[in-house]
């Protein structure tokens, strides 16, 4: 096996999309980055994310029925990095909005995913979340945010 700053750096150049994933806690929007996103069937429609099992958010997802996964657009580098690192939460409203059920989306995301959690399995240092999705608002007139070898590319 090799050590975990080897794998780290190797998985480091992989490209992928820019995601955060937000909810509701009273009035405030809270959320994490999260680069680890994928498609996980067409049917029926459900997706997959993984959090580390220290990440304090942990504990929040593990409790919500409901989430809403934001895939990030050019120039949205500043949202990445804000739900990334210490400053979290308490979104301005014109940063976000909500749809009808009043979960929280990100305005001018590629796309955002209404999902429910249906299911959590730990797998070494995170869960892997797999979530239905029930409702899309998309935007392909965006171009994506990217993440490759430490950086974000627009």
């Amino acid at each position: 096996m090799i050590d975990p700053q080897s794998f780290k750096d190797a998985m480091r150049l992989f490209a992928s999309g820019v995601t955060v994933i937000t909810w509701k806690e009273g009035t405030q929007v809270q959320g994490i980055t999260v680069s680890a996103f994928s498609s996980l069937s067409l049917d029926p429609p459900l997706v997959l994310f993984c959090i580390d099992h220290g990440a304090y958010v942990h504990p929040l997802l593990c409790a919500r029925a409901f989430v809403v996964i934001n895939i990030l657009s050019a120039g949205q580098e500043a949202l990445a990095y804000r739900f990334a690192g210490a400053e979290r939460g308490g979104l301005d409203a014109d940063l976000s909005y909500s749809n009808g059920k009043g979960e929280a989306m990100l305005a001018e995301a590629q796309a955002n995913l209404l999902v429910s959690i249906r299911e959590r399995i730990a797998r070494g240092d995170h869960d892997i979340f797999i979530a239905a999705v029930h409702e899309t608002h998309l935007h392909p007139e965006c171009r994506p945010l990217l993440y490759h070898n430490g950086r974000m590319f627009s």
